[in-house]
């Protein structure tokens, strides 16, 4: 026992040591890796061998020529797979939790190797070591108090992930204190150009492999459980459902399922396994800003693609404020995801869905949608006025524009109405013409001084914006029956309008009474 101690406390030493970029550089001019490769093979210690990897693996990171000379010495695969077969034999003989310690070197281990590509790519030909490495942890492990929960996750977060995808903790030195992730990509870019002796120190070199390397891991993680194919998400929201998660758990399981929800046929699976709660749990429980918009941005994907019927109603109702916050974020693909999964959620024909329009709307959604038509991109203007549209559903905005409070809104609509985007004429033509079926909204909508542009898409190639012309058209002669003014201009539209298919159904009767 004394002689295992030992052991464990040099694999412990070591870690520390070749953590600190200055020492590891000193070891490995001292022959630091012919010294780990000995140690490893000497060590009968389970947690010990474990630590001694996740050293070698942190001196592969140093610099590319010492990567080579570490997977030169050491079968990283055949080790890993005698240390599964040891862990298994132990569990068997003597319970689930007698050796969580030694799964937890195992997965530390794994997250250090997976910062190279070339492992990476040897565990993604390795299907079976694969799964029997994830099967490893069960629930009960990953809501434990130890290690282990992190070091499993953090191994997930690699392999997930590839070089392009930067998940980087927000720095409280000057001057990344100051910078945004684009920022801060180009002063690293500008120091990689400098001379080496002028460049600032980095802590080793890492390469996570390409986009298509990290797809298909994440893709093999998803099958690797065998007959439960949402194990692996399982455990992650396991985690981040546990009771006194820590931050650096929470933000790196959130990161896990950002990246599962990247492959769209993931995503039934994530909201079967309770992904969804989970992630609403982390976007308000996380500190930290990155992390946080992280868990949101899967949150709006999970919504964008799940029928909102098929929500429940907290579940839903509990996406909004989140997802409205999300909807102002400085970075364009968060609004736009954001601004979909709302206009989807506020597609619901749910027994709860004017309820969750409601609370769309008390959550500022309305106005989060607006303030999206004054973005210069046209995929954010489209997509602000399908959330309008849909937004018209709900009894507090035709309330509203019934009131005549809604006047710079319907301006707005109008002005829309005509521009060269047909997805976005849809839309706004038919927010308008579901207002126009208020009575009450039809003369503040007439009164407007670009009242005409709605007349004018009457004439649109689409058939679908003619379509929804023509019913806004219809609604405002019905509603108009004293305001002469408004008669004459749509009567004269309808006239000269060449209309077809379900604009021609809709505006027959109106065509034939004026003739």
């Amino acid at each position: 026992d004394d002689d295992r101690e030992l052991q464990r406390w040099c694999a412990d030493v070591t870690m520390l040591a070749v953590g600190d970029v200055t020492t590891r550089k000193s070891l490995l001019e001292s022959g630091a890796v012919e010294m780990l490769t000995e140690l490893l093979d000497c060590s009968t210690e389970g947690c010990a061998r474990a630590k001694y990897i996740c050293s070698l693996a942190t001196l592969a990171a140093h610099k590319e020529d010492v990567r080579k000379q570490v997977f030169e010495a050491v079968d990283f695969m055949e080790t890993l797979r005698e240390a599964i077969e040891a862990v298994k034999d132990e569990r068997q003989q003597k319970g689930g939790d007698s050796n969580r310690t030694l799964v937890a070197g195992i997965f530390e281990a794994c997250a250090f190797l997976c910062l190279h590509a070339s492992f990476k790519e040897r565990l993604a030909t390795a299907p079976r070591t694969l799964a029997a490495l994830l099967s490893l942890p069960d629930a009960e492990d990953l809501k434990n108090r130890s290690s282990l929960p992190f070091a499993y996750t953090s191994f997930l977060m690699n392999i997930f992930r590839s070089r392009e995808d930067k998940f980087r903790p927000r720095k409280k030195e000057y001057p990344y204190s100051e910078m945004t992730d684009a920022e801060a990509d180009q002063l690293e870019a500008m120091y990689d150009k400098m001379p080496e002796g002028a460049r600032p120190v980095k802590n080793g070199e890492v390469d996570l492999g390409p986009a298509e390397l990290a797809v298909k891991l994440r893709k093999a993680s998803m099958k690797a459980t065998g007959t439960d194919k949402l194990g692996v998400i399982r455990l992650l929201c396991g985690a981040l459902l546990a009771p006194g998660v820590t931050q650096p758990l929470c933000a790196a399981a959130a990161q896990c399922l950002n990246l599962l929800c990247r492959e769209t046929e993931h995503r039934g699976a994530l909201v079967s396994a309770g992904a969804v709660r989970a992630l609403l749990a982390a976007s308000s429980a996380l500190d930290d800003e990155r992390a946080r918009d992280s868990a949101r941005q899967a949150l709006a994907q999970l919504a964008i693609t799940t029928n909102p019927n098929l929500l429940a109603y907290d579940q839903a109702s509990n996406m909004v404020k989140p997802l409205c916050e999300l909807i102002q974020h400085n970075h364009e693909l968060l609004q736009f995801e954001a601004a979909l999964a709302l206009t989807n959620l506020s597609s619901s024909s749910a027994s709860y869905g004017d309820e969750l329009r409601t609370s769309i709307y008390r959550s500022e959604g309305w106005n989060r949608f607006r303030d999206l038509l004054f973005s210069d991109n046209t995929m954010l203007q489209r997509a602000g006025l399908e959330g309008m549209c849909n937004m018209c559903q709900c009894e507090l905005i035709l309330e509203r524009f019934a009131e005549g409070k809604g006047g710079n809104d319907l301006k707005i609509m109008l002005a829309f109405v005509g521009v060269d985007d047909v997805q976005t004429c849809l839309a706004s033509s038919g927010a308008l013409a579901m207002l126009s079926g208020v009575p009450e909204v039809v003369p503040h909508l007439a009164k407007q001084e670009n009242f005409l542009n709605i007349l004018a898409v009457l004439a649109h190639d689409d058939a679908g914006v003619q379509h929804r012309a023509a019913v806004c058209a219809v609604n405002c002669a019905r509603y108009s029956k004293d305001d002469a003014e408004t008669l004459r201009k749509v009567d004269v539209a309808l006239r000269r309008a060449t209309l077809t298919g379900k604009a021609y159904e809709v505006a027959r009767e109106h065509i034939s009474g004026v003739a």
